[in-house]
């Protein structure tokens, strides 16, 4: 049988059997699965079971829903896929979920990506998560600079000791 297993937040070691052929996720007391967060909509998600197969259904939710870090409003679902619904993110998992053959998905992932985007990242849908790069070089030279000039004056205070004979 198919569990939904919660991964983070107040969900975190929770786990919970797919029994029915509806699954409703959300912050609202009616919801199968109940997550009390407020990242949350009361009505956030669904799960919708068809035979041995899973889909998941984003549910107009404020936040949104995504699956494998990508926002969807649906998609079928397979076992380690992770789901997030706000800050929460809960792993599908069992035996008994029908997965769809991988050449079909390889296929069509193939066609896609086929040739070289002129595309930003972000036009992508892969928001870069590192700061945009600064030049730091001026303060690689301010250092430096400055560590030669106090070995300089280190060097004539030592030369002026020296022949100074004191």
């Amino acid at each position: 049988m198919a569990v939904i297993i919660g991964m983070s937040g107040l969900m975190k070691g929770r786990k919970v059997e797919l029994s029915g052929d509806e699954t409703t996720l959300g912050r609202n007391p009616g919801n199968t699965i109940r997550v009390e967060d407020s990242s949350v909509s009361g009505n956030h998600c669904v799960i919708r079971r068809q035979e041995q197969r899973y889909t998941l259904f984003d549910l107009n939710s404020t936040n949104g829903t995504r699956l494998n870090g990508q926002m969807m409003e649906q998609g079928r679902l397979k076992p380690k896929d992770i789901i997030q619904v706000g800050n929460i993110e809960l792993m599908i998992d069992g035996q008994d979920i029908e997965v769809e053959p991988e050449e079909e998905f390889v296929a069509e992932e193939l066609e896609e990506t086929a040739g070289v985007s002129n595309q930003p990242l972000e036009a992508l849908g892969s928001p870069s998560n590192f700061l945009p790069r600064t030049d730091t070089r001026w303060q690689w030279a301010v250092a430096f600079g400055c560590a030669g000039a106090a070995i300089l004056v280190g060097a004539v205070y030592f030369l002026m000791r020296l022949f100074s004979g004191t």
